[in-house]
Order: structure tokens, then sequence, then C-alpha cells
């Protein structure tokens, strides 16, 4: 039988025994005239000391994570679907498995879990299985959690009209998913994409036109409080092909994926061109969340890098490092998590093909 705390066990010994190393290799760039002020590094890199990072509990085949402050849970599926809640205590409770990965969507309570893709829920204080509920229109895909009200998006078919996109709100205990902001006149036709980040009031929408080299990008945003839509649109055309779009309601500012060589990300605060930058990151890109606009950075050489996008001074991201020199392989999307309170990074390293495991990093805040 394989030892599953033995990954640990190794991981811990390394983390003991490692350093990290700061440098300047991220560039940034103004977001006028597609960056072309040519890149300038960000402010260097500060190394999160090996020991604030600690493994969580015993898990050592984890498949995806979810966080519960509220309740000082993190949330587990194995690789054999079987579910877990760990408390920080090190206390354990099974849950009723699941066969499909689970959403990073969780109430602010802590109470319902979700499969991803699925539209399908676990009500944690009374687990006697997993509910499903039926949503109206085509490819749902769920949001966010309001007051205890899950919303979600839809694809809705009017006669002799293009599908549009639509929202729908479910409560637990109800069959049935219900619209919202039905009579208003969605103009979110062919062409549109749910971005990341929708939170209460807005939900998230965007379409890219890409030419070949750029794309012309168009943002909407629905008020779900008065079925409005707020609108940004782009002067400058984004460089490259636009892949994804996030959107941090905490500080009203927009992260954009684009699939450039140099200019991975434009972070847009929607002040003015000043405040506005590319910047260019050597790894795998994940956000890690949007309360608080960060974006972690893996590549094998170098570990994990945190980037803390808001400065309102318009000064450069800072960075801390973590990880550096640990036989990690991969770091999937995901796979790193912040704190809403910003003081802890949840991370869920790649050792080899069949082991993940799930660390806790202490953050210092400025």
């Amino acid at each position: 039988m394989k030892n599953k705390k033995q990954p640990l066990r190794i991981l811990l010994f390394l983390l003991l025994c490692t350093g990290s190393q700061a440098d300047d290799s991220f560039t940034e760039s103004s977001c006028k005239g597609g960056g072309g002020s040519g890149p300038t590094p960000v402010a260097s890199v500060t190394p999160i000391p090996p020991t604030a990072i600690k493994p969580i509990s015993s898990i050592a085949d984890m498949k995806e994570f979810v966080i519960s402050e509220a309740r000082d849970r993190v949330f587990y599926r194995n690789e054999g679907g079987e579910i877990s809640a760990v408390a920080s205590s090190g206390a354990t409770e099974s849950l009723p498995s699941l066969s499909t990965p689970l959403s990073q969507i969780i109430d602010t309570e802590g109470r319902f879990l979700l499969a991803s893709g699925r539209n399908v829920f676990l009500d944690t204080l009374n687990p006697d299985g997993w509910m499903s509920f039926a949503s109206p229109g085509t490819h749902p895909r769920n949001l966010f959690w309001h007051d205890q009200v899950l919303y979600g998006a839809s694809l809705k078919r009017d006669l002799g009209l293009a599908p549009r996109w639509r929202i729908y709100q479910y409560q637990p205990g109800d069959r049935w998913a219900h619209w919202v902001c039905l009579n208003q006149n969605f103009p979110l036709h062919d062409g549109f994409k749910l971005g990341e980040g929708s939170e209460y009031p807005y939900a998230v929408f965007y379409r890219a036109d890409f030419d070949g080299t750029n794309t012309d990008l168009l943002v909407k945003k629905l008020d779900l409080r008065t079925c409005d839509f707020i609108q940004n649109d782009y002067t400058h055309p984004v460089t490259g092909r636009v892949t994804n779009v996030h959107w941090f309601n905490s500080v009203s500012s927009t992260l954009i994926e684009t699939d450039h060589t140099y200019n991975q990300l434009l972070w847009d605060t929607h002040q003015d061109e000043k405040h506005c930058h590319y910047y260019h990151l050597d790894g795998k890109i994940l956000v890690t969340g949007h309360s608080i606009p960060t974006v972690a950075v893996f590549n094998p050489r170098e570990g994990v890098t945190l980037f803390h996008m808001h400065n309102p001074d318009n000064s450069p991201p800072r960075a801390q490092r973590l990880l550096s020199g640990l036989p990690i392989t991969d770091l999937k999307r995901g796979g790193a998590t912040l704190a809403k309170d910003g003081k802890a990074l949840y991370l869920s390293p790649q050792l080899n093909a069949e082991t993940q495991v799930l660390l806790k990093a202490s953050l210092t805040t400025e």
C-alpha cells in the first residue's frame, strides 16, 4: 500500500533546508499604444522564509481544494473522489464523495460546496448527499453566492434570435433556478464570453475581436441591483489575443490575460493611461482569487512568485517568492488561493505524476 504521508515528510524536510533568492527578471511596460514604451523591471522580489510554509494535515493525494475561512475549514477531494474537511486543529471530517472536480465557488458562511461545471451542491451542515437542481437555458455556469442565493449564467434562445446570455438565481431547497432581469434587453449575443471575478452585484462579460495581431476588447458588467449594464471600451487595441478577463470589484480594476510572448498580462485601474500596464511574467500564470488582486507565477526554476497588483501610488507590484529550489513539477489552475484577508496563500503543488500536496504560506503584510 502506498504511503501517502511520505511525500509530506520529504517536503517538510526540503522546506526547512531550502532558501529563496530574489531577482528582478519580471518586467512591465505602459499599455498606451500597445506597450510601446518598452519594458522596465518590476520591484524586487522578497523571499518568504521556508518556516512560514506548513503542510496541511496529511493531505498528499489531493485533486482540488476549497477554502472556508468562515468555518476554519479546508475542503478537498482526493484522487478517489472522497471529500474531506480539515480544520486548523487537524480534525478531519468525511463527506459524501464526488466523481467530478470541486468548484472553488463557496458561500460566505462556508456551508455549500458545488461541483465544477454541474448544477450539483452539497450542504456540509446536513451532508446527506449531493443534490441536483435544474437551471433554465443551456450551458449553465454558476458564478457566485450572495445572501445564500446562488447566481449563474446560461444561454437563452428567444424566437428568431441568436442565443443570448441571461442570469439565473437558485435558492437551496428549490428544484429549479429562475431567471432574473428577464425583461431587460440583453446585448450579450454571439461572441460574448463570461469573464472571471463576477461578484455581487456584478456579472462580468466580454467580447474579444482578434485581428491576427491585436484584440479589440469590450467588457460589460451587469448590475443585478438595477439590471443595467456598465461598459468599458479599450481605446487602444490589446496586444495579442485576449484569453481571459478578470474583474476585481474591491478596487474596480481589470486584469486581462493574453497569449502574447511578452505582454501576457494587462492591469488596468481605469483611472488613466499611467495606471494601465502590461507585464511580462516568466512562467505559468494563476490568478489567486478575486477579493485581493494577486497573481501567482510558477516556473520550475524559481518556484512560485506572488505579485500584489494593486498599488494606488502607481508603483510596481510588490512581489514575494516561495518554494524556490523544491522538486515541484507543476502548479495547476486553481492550485493557488489567497485568503480573503491577504494574510495566507494556500498552494497545491504537484510533486510528481501522482502526488499533489496542500500547503499554507503565511504572508508578511506591509
